[in-house]
């Protein structure tokens, strides 16, 4: 910490330096016009740099799992979904406060239902019995380090469309969305008697879901 000189120490310091030439001048050295003198206290030092705030972006997946058992459902039986819109952003708020501002979009149409015959098919061929009401999630690229489920304030429509026609047959938005805590795992929570229906082949669907969330993170 530099230290500080009263105003009152100036007369001091003028009477050093004279006490300086008076010395230079019995030695028979030549001396400058102009003697400069450095006191490190009365100099300012360079302002501590922050270090950069912590930001960050990927990308998410929309992944279904079996409402019965919990299990993710294997590859060949999720629907195969294309996003148009998939980002995923992190951004600290204020150096040191590891206080941070989540978001993320993600949109897809058009996604086809997986048949009923490759569900059955799948259970009688590997002797599993996955069913076909699921658990929609959407994972993403960093895990919750909250040490609790977050909440998020979100907006999530799911339009079911008839193959043959194009007519919206249901409309299903969420009730609510929770980042899970130490996963990577956001899970859309519907009414008890609301869940997708990606087993068939009579429709299509369409997803938007954009959401937010501000706490504390530990993200490097």
């Amino acid at each position: 910490m530099p230290a500080f000189f009263e105003e009152s120490n100036s007369g001091a310091i003028a009477a050093a330096l004279e006490k300086i030439y008076s010395r230079l001048e019995s030695l028979e050295l030549s001396v400058p016009g102009e003697l400069t003198v450095r006191v490190p206290a009365f100099e300012e030092s360079p302002a501590d740099s922050e270090p950069e705030l912590v930001v960050g972006e990927g990308l998410m997946q929309y992944v279904l799992f079996d409402h019965a058992s919990g299990l993710q459902y294997p590859p060949d039986l999720q629907p195969q979904v294309t996003p148009s819109k998939n980002t995923f952003r992190y951004r600290q708020l204020k150096y040191p406060e590891r206080l941070f501002h989540i978001s993320g979009e993600f949109e897809a149409s058009g996604i086809q239902q997986v048949p009923l015959t490759a569900l059955e098919s799948y259970n009688t061929s590997n002797g599993t019995s996955f069913g076909d009401r699921p658990i929609d999630k959407i994972i993403t690229p960093i895990q919750n380090t909250s040490g609790r489920d977050l909440p998020l304030a979100f907006i999530c429509e799911n339009d079911w469309i008839n193959i043959g026609n194009g007519s919206v047959i249901d409309h299903v938005e969420p009730l609510f969305a929770a980042w899970k805590e130490s996963t990577n795992e956001i899970e859309l929570k519907f009414d008890r008697s609301v869940y997708s229906v990606p087993f068939g082949d009579g429709l299509v669907w369409d997803i938007k879901l954009s959401f937010w969330v501000i706490d504390v993170l530990d993200i490097e």
